[in-house]
């Protein structure tokens, strides 16, 4: 029992110390994550917020808008020359076209829901 007193007073202090240590390390590295995990969720939180508040004429812009890049970009890696009524690169200035022009009606649309919403 003695010597157990004995080492305790030697070294404990030095033990308590080390403990103190790793506890405050722990704990900082937790609240580090916290923060971390807080900002996380604020910005999924924004996006999830800018997502319903596309109107589904917005969307369906969009999509349309979407549908027909593809379809360009397509007809632009086969890079075929097929013969047909139109040819490729025709259909690619009709695709450029109809994208302007949907665009612009996206951009009127989107122009109209922010005066309404004020």
């Amino acid at each position: 029992m003695e010597n157990t007193l004995k080492w305790l007073r030697d070294y404990g202090i030095i033990l308590l110390t080390f403990f103190l240590m790793v506890n405050l390390m722990q704990n900082c590295s937790q609240s580090n994550s916290i923060a971390k995990n807080t900002k996380q969720i604020a910005r999924n939180t924004i996006r999830i917020d800018s997502v319903y508040s596309i109107t589904s004429e917005e969307l369906s812009l969009m999509m349309e808008i979407q549908k027909l890049q593809t379809a360009k970009l397509i007809l632009y890696d086969w890079n075929t020359v097929v013969r047909t009524v139109v040819r490729p690169d025709d259909r690619m200035n009709e695709y450029d076209n109809s994208i302007a022009k949907l665009n612009t009606e996206l951009a009127n649309v989107r122009r109209n829901n922010r005066v309404n919403k004020r």
